[in-house]
């Protein structure tokens, strides 16, 4: 009997039994109740999430695939000294990793062009996900996982964990239940990465590299060092959309939240970005977007070095933050009855009561009272054992991932896009083919 089906009847049995009773709720966690976790990629950000899970005793940390051998190493090493034997397993691919049915979900963080197509997969397997953001390449893919997650009640967590902070949530909490009015305006503002060109030279691939599975669904190309690093997955096209989807996805996700548009979007978008000219990194950098939405919401997102743009019309907003010494405020929602200006770390009021204010009895959560985590693999896990929606669900990712797309085409044509948040179109099939790719057909899903 697999975990999913085990949990169905332990629930089961549970309501028609009441004396008989889970062991967890005792606080132990027999092994047949953990969740097995596999780790799709191990680099910088994997190394960081995994922590979260191995401190978590609902799950354990079972297997890594990887096509750097050096990372499955270090891998191997962590897992197994956190638990004190070798049981870590390697696999060869995720392929071969999702028909392991002992494993129960993956945390997917490669480089952003594969994280979709990994996902698809995994939900067909029966896994549930954890994928990290930008959450795809492709429009046709997000729609496709949208599809599989759907069929196969796959718990999908988008790794937006500003969800899952205190400051973010309470933000959120005040403006969607009217404490600062009706919003008339959002401001938005993140890192754009900073691309330092380097010139492209043909190298030899390395031993221990899989760089045929490292490319996965993108065209194949000559391999360089400089392409496979961590600056080549975030800001070359073919792998990203650079730190507008990257980066983007923190603050454009908690917007959505806020306005209560987790199902939809913006129905306009225009402004630009700078796209270099030459050199390797070709992802959009150093934007500055206008958006609106249906109900007359506007919404100003710009990358740091157009941060002076905010500023000059809003500087009483920004001095008060400074004031604090916090740092710059990623989202500020402005309503007819005030605003209020977030980051990690803080939120800062225009009425300072608010800060300290308790929510009305009646007024929306962003999580109910007896469930509420300021972890996102906490939460993540959480619901894999309930089957519960997660903070940060599939279709929040794909509609907050979608303006990062948006924005994209808007820099590289020059024009405006007019979208329609309901059937998912520019409505102009020039733009809409721009946010599609092709598969390679060795790793296409």
């Amino acid at each position: 009997m697999d975990r999913r089906n085990f949990i169905k009847n332990t629930l089961a049995a549970s309501f028609a039994f009441p004396t008989i009773l889970p062991s967890r709720l005792f606080g132990a966690e027999p092994p047949s109740n953990k969740i097995n976790i596999g780790f799709v990629a191990y680099g910088s950000r994997a190394s960081d999430l995994i922590k979260d899970f191995l401190g978590n005793p609902s799950c354990r940390v079972v297997g890594v695939c990887d096509p750097k051998q050096w990372r499955v190493d270090a891998f191997h090493e962590r897992v197994n000294a956190f638990y004190g034997d070798k049981s870590a397993k390697t696999y060869k691919s995720y392929r071969e990793m999702l028909a392991d049915k002992s494993i129960d979900a993956v945390v997917i963080s490669t480089p952003d062009h594969n994280h979709t197509p990994i996902a698809i997969a995994a939900s067909r397997a029966g896994k549930d996900v954890y994928c990290e953001k930008g959450l795809s390449t492709c429009m046709n893919l997000r729609k496709k996982m949208r599809g599989s997650v759907a069929k196969n009640g796959t718990v999908f967590q988008y790794g937006t964990q500003q969800r899952s902070g205190y400051p973010m949530q309470r933000t959120v909490e005040l403006v969607r239940n009217g404490y600062i009015g009706n919003v008339k305006k959002v401001l938005l503002c993140c890192a754009c990465g900073g691309i330092n060109q380097t010139k492209f030279v043909e190298q030899p691939i390395p031993a221990g590299f899989d760089y045929d599975q490292w490319l996965g669904i993108a065209p194949l190309a000559p391999y360089s060092d400089i392409r496979v690093s961590q600056g080549g997955g975030w800001f070359i096209y073919d792998y990203a959309l650079g730190f507008l989807a990257g980066w983007g996805a923190h603050p454009l996700d908690i917007m959505q939240w806020g306005l209560g548009e987790d199902n939809s979007g913006p129905v306009f978008v225009e402004g630009d970005g700078v796209i270099p000219a030459c050199g390797i990194f070709d992802t959009v950098n150093d934007w500055n977007f206008r958006m609106k939405y249906s109900n007359g919401v506007d919404v100003h997102f710009v990358a740091d070095p157009n941060f002076n743009d905010l500023y000059r019309q809003y500087p009483e907003i920004f001095s008060r933050v400074a004031e604090s010494k916090f740092d710059r405020p990623q989202v500020v929602f402005i309503g007819d009855e005030g605003w209020i200006a977030t980051n990690r770390g803080y939120f800062k009021c225009s009425n300072p009561k608010l800060e300290k204010i308790e929510l009305r009895p009646s007024d929306w959560r962003a999580t109910s009272l007896d469930k509420k985590s300021y972890n996102h693999a906490a939460n993540f896990l959480h619901c894999c054992k309930t089957r519960e929606l997660p903070l940060s669900n599939c279709e929040a990712a794909i509609r907050s991932d979608t303006i990062s797309h948006i924005c994209d085409v808007v820099a590289r044509s020059g024009k405006s896009v007019h979208w329609n948040p309901k059937i998912e179109s520019t409505g102009n099939s020039v733009q809409d083919k721009m946010m599609v790719r092709r598969q390679r057909a060795a790793w296409a899903v």
